[in-house]
């Protein structure tokens, strides 16, 4: 059997004294030693919650396919939870209609059975307002999945386009411009990041589309590296012409 120490300096312990007047009993020390038995091997607990950003992409699709199955599910419910709730009200009004028409001879629904419609009725609306809101959460939930799928490529796909910034900004380093190339290229890691961060919370709220947030950011790469790409090597090639 294994014995943890664990050694305390410079503190207080405070007890509750029945014995004592005050009833609370408050020792200090300079040293106090704990001896705690363990077991043989001290017990480790294994994290099985992973985020969505911890998995694999091949689990984020199951992942996604099990919530759009689980909306389809909830869906359908619903609209049977509806169409029962009509069918309830239509009972209902029919009722009433017929206590209205004094030709006709067969009595109405009796005040206990209305209440049990009614009080069906209003369980119904319940459950069919829980279903609207899970059906919310579940929406949300897959928004925020596809958002993971897409940055497992867009992010790998930003560092290569990276480069066609990087060629035209060494080709103005050589040729004298350090600060204007570092600043150039500091601009526009800045804004890939703001719109990196920024697609992904909107839509995390289902107000962009989640292809378009992540794929926005290395559009721009793309569109303002080939901007300077194709510039510098018009310029480069001309050079090499003119010093033949």
């Amino acid at each position: 059997m294994k014995v943890l120490v664990l050694e305390l300096y410079d503190g207080e312990i405070h007890q509750v004294d029945k014995d004592s007047k005050l009833g609370y009993k408050r020792m200090s020390f300079e040293k106090y030693v704990i001896n705690l038995e363990t077991e043989t091997t001290m017990p480790q607990k294994k994290r099985d919650y992973r985020s969505d950003r911890e998995i694999n992409i091949l689990q984020l699709f199951d992942k996604y396919k099990n919530l759009r199955k689980e909306r389809l599910v909830t869906g359908i419910e619903t609209f049977m939870l509806y169409f029962k709730k009509d069918s309830l009200r239509q009972v209902i009004l029919l009722d009433e209609n017929k206590t209205k028409d004094i030709d006709y001879i067969e009595e109405g629904l009796d005040d206990t059975t209305k209440l049990k419609i009614k009080n069906e009725i209003e369980s119904l609306n319940s459950r069919i307002e829980n279903n609207f809101q899970a059906i919310q959460n579940i929406t949300v939930e897959m928004s925020e999945i596809e958002v993971e799928i897409h940055k497992k490529f867009t992010i790998p796909l930003a560092a290569l386009l990276y480069i066609l910034i990087g060629f035209p900004l060494g080709i103005k380093i050589r040729t004298g411009g350090f600060v204007s190339a570092f600043a150039v290229s500091l601009f526009f890691f800045i804004v890939h990041y703001v719109f990196l961060i920024g697609g992904e919370k909107l839509a995390d709220r289902m107000i962009v589309k989640p292809w378009l947030a992540m794929w926005g950011p290395d559009i721009l790469i793309l569109i303002f590296g080939l901007c300077l790409l194709f510039p510098s090597i018009f310029k480069n090639s001309l050079l090499k012409f003119k010093s033949k």
